[in-house]
């Protein structure tokens, strides 16, 4: 199990072009890692058993052609800051592949749902940007930012996301890199996830908190 801390941001459309412009992307501390293109299917049964149990189960299209899977369990979302439980397989094509959901992983309250049962029921694509800040103190972050679009029940809602992933390091120091951007930027905190702005879309969302 990997847990995942993140602080995810909106950012108005207008300011893109001048986050994209910030010096601390562009110095000697900041790695650029490029932009691809991700196509994410979630998948829940007829009833969204998943989603009322806080769960998140995708598969991923990435830029490079490869198919990932992904399982997300409940969480905790304040003021955009976010840690959960993660787990990711590679997947040899693009059809959800059941049997990593083992009893290690797979929430005991789901564990009588049939594979035939899970079906795609929103989608995400959009395209990511992505750095990698090194902090004086060592912490690295990965900042994303994500524009595009979430699909659901024949409606679609923009993306417009600034995504800083903790990969070393503590939060504070998550929160300061943040604070440091948003001198410059307009940036809000967000605690819906893409995934629960498509159950919303869907007429069917709750205060659960599963993040992308």
């Amino acid at each position: 199990m990997g847990a995942e801390t993140e602080l995810k941001l909106a950012i108005n459309e207008e300011y893109v072009a001048h986050f994209r412009q910030l010096s601390l992307l562009s110095n000697k501390a900041s790695k650029y890692e490029g932009k691809q293109q991700l196509i994410n299917h979630y998948y829940d049964t007829a009833d969204q058993q998943l989603h009322k149990q806080c769960v998140a189960l995708r598969t991923r299209l990435k830029g490079d052609g490869c198919w990932l899977q992904t399982l997300k369990t409940r969480g905790s979302s304040v003021d955009g800051l976010s840690v959960r439980g993660e787990w990711e397989w590679p997947l040899s094509s693009s059809e959800l592949d059941f049997t990593y959901l083992t009893t290690e992983v797979w929430p005991e309250a789901l564990r009588n749902i049939n594979p035939a049962d899970l079906q795609v029921t929103l989608s995400t694509n959009f395209e990511r940007e992505s750095w990698h800040v090194t902090l004086v103190n060592g912490a690295v972050i990965e900042i994303a930012l994500d524009i595009g679009a979430i699909l659901a029940g024949g409606a679609q809602q923009p993306i417009s996301e600034v995504e800083l992933e903790l990969k070393q390091g503590s939060v504070d120091d998550l929160k300061g890199l943040a604070h440091e951007i948003m001198k410059f930027i307009q940036l809000e905190p967000c605690d819906l996830s893409k995934a629960e702005r498509g159950y919303l879309l869907l007429n069917i969302g709750n205060s659960c908190e599963v993040n992308e």
